[in-house]
């Protein structure tokens, strides 16, 4: 093999290790990331509402609700009757603020499935965090009209009625029915006793 073609050749190998380090240099930073992961895959398949999706719920997850919110929209217009786009979307519009967007992102999610509590349970807490109790409770008991089982909706409801409402039987009868339905919930039998002592003549 002449010098300079023998020279040549060694050029070569190190410039293709070179490129192939630096792809994967670039692969590693990619799939280093959910965030990055999905957005790559997103930007390849623009049309694709499923890694518009993931990158969604991967930027919500990384407190970037902001960023999320559009992606959210992309795949609702790709999908429109996609529940849970609808419902995380709702939550994101929520962290950043846009409450009545929020509400209607739950409506949408309602609508969607009718057999669904969560968007129930969402509009119940968004309703907690605007100070309208009344709004909460209604929310809440939707939720139970959907899904009788429903834990979160009791605890929630056993606490607006304990705090705001000052129903003590009703939110004994909350904590009650929840640790029927879920014994190792969380602060449940400390509800239902503490509510109980409260109901007048503890009448049970």
């Amino acid at each position: 093999m002449p010098a300079t073609y023998a020279r040549f050749a060694r050029v070569a190998v190190v410039v293709a290790v070179i490129a192939y380090a630096a792809l994967t240099v670039r692969r590693t930073f990619v799939w280093s990331s959910a965030v990055t992961l999905w957005a790559e895959a997103a930007s390849q398949a623009p049309s694709m509402w499923e890694p518009h999706y993931a990158l969604a719920d991967a930027l919500r997850e990384a407190d970037a609700c902001e960023r999320a919110v559009p992606e959210y929209e992309t795949v609702v217009r790709l999908r429109p009757r996609h529940r849970d786009a609808q419902l995380n979307m709702g939550i994101c519009l929520a962290e950043t603020g846009r409450s009545a967007d929020a509400e209607r992102a739950f409506r949408r999610a309602a609508a969607i499935d009718p057999t669904s509590p969560r968007p129930y349970t969402n509009l119940g807490a968004l309703a907690i965090v605007e100070g309208q109790p009344e709004r909460a409770r209604d929310a809440y008991l939707s939720a139970l009209r959907v899904d009788p089982q429903n834990v979160l909706a009791r605890m929630q409801l056993a606490a607006l009625y304990e705090h705001t409402f000052h129903d003590y039987r009703a939110a004994a009868q909350m904590c009650g029915e929840a640790r029927a339905i879920a014994p190792f919930t969380p602060g449940v039998d400390d509800c239902a006793e503490r509510n109980w002592r409260r109901v007048p003549g503890g009448g049970r």
